[in-house]
């Protein structure tokens, strides 16, 4: 009974501050969406050059299309590197809504068992 209380304090707790936070830094958060484009696009060039080196069928084609979508990500990151540097700021308040629900919903689903 203890233990579930101290989730549901928590949770609530982390989502009020969450989204306490959310709304103060707002543009964090929206720089958060802007910011995280640059190294998935990266890392998706990178997952489809090394899938087109084997031995797919047009494996030319879909190595240009990973080396177009990783140049993309490359000046996306130096065009855009403040943007990217505020996505870590944007991403606190976020965890914090998330880990405050899922301490929540652990409390309230330790107090029905």
């Amino acid at each position: 009974m203890g233990n579930s209380r101290f989730h549901m304090i928590f949770g609530l707790a982390m989502l009020v501050l969450g989204s306490w936070l959310a709304w103060s830094q707002s543009f964090y958060v929206v720089d958060l969406l802007k910011g995280s484009g640059p190294p998935f696009l990266i890392w998706a060039g990178m997952f489809i050059i090394f899938y087109g080196l084997n031995k797919t069928p047009r494996r030319i084609f879909v190595m240009a299309i990973g080396a177009a979508v990783l140049a993309n990500g490359v000046y996306g990151l130096f065009d855009e590197w403040m943007t990217v540097v505020d996505c870590s700021k944007g991403f606190l308040p976020l965890a914090f809504i998330v880990g405050g629900l899922l301490a929540v919903a652990t409390g309230v689903r330790v107090l029905k068992s």
